[in-house]
């Protein structure tokens, strides 16, 4: 997770909010939904099995690294994408010990507890984390309205890593709000800026 910028993914929930005329919902996620930042920077998530979604990280408009979420915020793999192709180097995969229909939607006021372990290309190691649901503000981008969820994630490694991942319901994806460390202080949050689908 350190090696990650931003990130990271929404399956829906209930959550009483109709559809918006002209605002992607997660019946989109089958085409793909790109999130566009502020910073430039792009991420698009495309539904690619039972509660997993890929998501494809772009800077500058270059392909820089994929992900594969569970419901959200469960990080499944990380890796780098290089002049096109991905680097096997780089891969980290996360296990939870679940299947990934079986990990927890995020859901205000609860918490998920996961000794999680990560396969790397250095070796296996344990990486014990903590989930805490919170209510999130209001997300507004151009005319449409989205309820949040903040997933405030804790994990047990030697630099104290937290993130912040901003879980969007209506979506069924989530994005990294902000992450900080012993080595690395927090930057501001990440901003959206436009919302599209692809055709």
């Amino acid at each position: 997770m350190k090696n990650l910028t931003k990130t990271i993914a929404l399956v829906l929930c209930a959550t009483g909010v109709q559809a918006q005329q002209g605002c992607p919902t997660d019946a989109d996620l089958g085409r793909g939904i790109t999130l566009h930042f502020g910073d430039g920077a792009s991420e698009t998530y495309t539904a690619v099995a039972d509660a997993t979604t890929q998501v494809d990280g772009k800077f500058n408009g270059a392909l820089s690294y994929r992900l594969l979420i569970a419901q959200g915020t469960h990080l499944l793999s990380y890796v780098e994408v290089v002049d096109g192709a991905e680097d096997p180097a780089s891969q980290q995969v996360y296990d939870y010990g679940l299947a990934p229909s079986q990990l927890p939607v995020p859901v205000a006021g609860e918490r998920f507890n996961a000794n999680v372990t990560v396969a790397a290309s250095d070796g296996a190691r344990q990486e014990p984390q903590l989930q805490a649901y919170v209510e999130g503000p209001e997300l507004v981008v151009g005319t449409c309205r989205y309820a949040t969820i903040d997933a405030l994630i804790a994990y047990d490694t030697e630099n104290n890593y937290m993130e912040t991942i901003r879980y969007i319901p209506e979506l069924a994806l989530g994005f990294m709000l902000w992450n900080q460390s012993d080595q690395d202080a927090r930057l501001p949050d990440t901003t959206i800026i436009e919302l599209t689908v692809a055709p």
